[in-house]
């Protein structure tokens, strides 16, 4: 993920915990703290898998304003969603 005026903010987004599955082979795996959610749902079936990441940043950035000689605020945002699909290789 990329965000931020003027310049690249790379962050790594832990979710935590290990995900458990539902009789269907669903999972879900969750973190929402300080502006950015990010959620890998998706469905073992097999030896396959599929799903879907999302993620939402939102972060505010300060800077001075030279015209008016005060600080102001921008917000920064970005949003991403991929699917994903995994198999499991023979050894």
């Amino acid at each position: 993920m990329i965000a931020g005026r003027g310049g690249y903010e790379i962050r790594v987004i832990p979710l935590e915990g290990a995900a458990k599955l539902d009789g269907d082979g669903r999972f879900t795996l969750a973190v929402d703290q300080k502006g950015t959610r990010a959620s890998v749902t998706g469905r073992v079936a097999g030896a396959a898998a599929e799903g879907a990441f999302e993620v939402y940043f939102t972060k505010s950035v300060s800077s001075f304003d030279p015209i008016t000689r005060s600080q102001k605020f921008d917000i920064a945002s970005c949003s991403a969603k991929a699917p994903w699909t995994a198999a499991r290789q023979a050894s």
